[in-house]
């Protein structure tokens, strides 16, 4: 989705309040989130959280926020992929408020939470977690950005991981790759708490710095018919100790290994 149509959805919002409730996000409060099958929990896509419909959208509505279940204002923004058949998560509502309502929300922590992604949105299948849209400022995506993830399960119906996903997010200590995922971005895992990961058996490439300066990184499986290990991957993973390289890796880039002390 270009930019300009997602700001243009944004600006078109009502001035609507998401703050999070002091009592759900106090330090080191855990809010663990169970999300998982047909999420379908506030309006249909095309409208927003309080059922306001964008007609210049329609007849292909492509926005739709849902509540996350188990909190009480966390909202997961879809939108419809170009096949008009699948969906992608591409925002966050406590994100979304640190972009359009910063003096409201400038004081309020960023949640934390154990976050479990829905297989579907009403019927269409979630195949891509992240937006085409980065934030330079911090160097992020916008889809998970604002938010504390101590935990994360992924659907086996994502296909993709965009670039910058996890980046930076050292609370983010443990996560399942499924097997349906193709393609993970740059930088995606680069600094997270992460310590061990198997590598979904469809990826043929690892890219530029994805798990990159993860320090806490012991243990990675790499699955036979993976063909390349991009540039400073697992570089400053200074506790890496086991991994193995399959014989179906063709190039390993420069730096893959930098640093990985153990």
């Amino acid at each position: 989705m270009k930019k300009k149509l997602l700001n243009k959805l944004l600006a078109g919002m009502l001035a609507i309040s998401l703050a999070l409730p002091s009592a759900m996000i106090m330090p080191g409060m855990e809010t663990v989130v169970q999300a998982a099958g047909n999420l379908s929990v506030t309006g249909v896509l095309g409208k927003d959280v309080n059922g306001v419909s964008y007609p210049e959208l329609d007849p292909n509505p492509q926005f739709g926020w849902y509540l996350i279940p188990g909190t009480e204002d966390v909202r997961l923004l879809f939108e419809i992929n170009d096949d008009k058949k699948s969906v992608s998560l591409t925002q966050n509502s406590v994100n979304y408020n640190w972009m359009y309502h910063y003096e409201e929300v400038k004081d309020i922590p960023f949640p934390t939470l154990s976050l479990e992604i829905p297989a579907y949105v009403d019927g269409y299948p979630v195949t891509q977690i992240g937006s085409d849209e980065i934030d330079y400022n911090v160097y992020n995506n916008y889809a998970l950005q604002c938010l504390n993830l101590t935990k994360i399960i992924i659907p086996d119906t994502v296909l993709v991981l965009k670039y910058h996903l996890f980046g930076g997010k050292e609370s983010l200590t443990e996560i399942n790759l499924p097997d349906s995922i193709m393609e993970i971005g740059e930088d995606c895992f680069r600094g997270t708490g992460i310590k061990s990961i198997v590598v979904p058996k469809n990826l043929k490439k690892i890219k530029i710095g994805t798990f990159g300066s993860c320090e806490n990184l012991t243990d990675v499986v790499l699955p036979e018919g993976l063909t390349e290990i991009g540039i400073e991957s697992f570089g400053n993973c200074k506790k890496l100790v086991n991994i193995n390289i399959p014989d179906s890796v063709q190039k390993i880039g420069s730096g893959a290994f930098r640093d990985c002390l153990s």
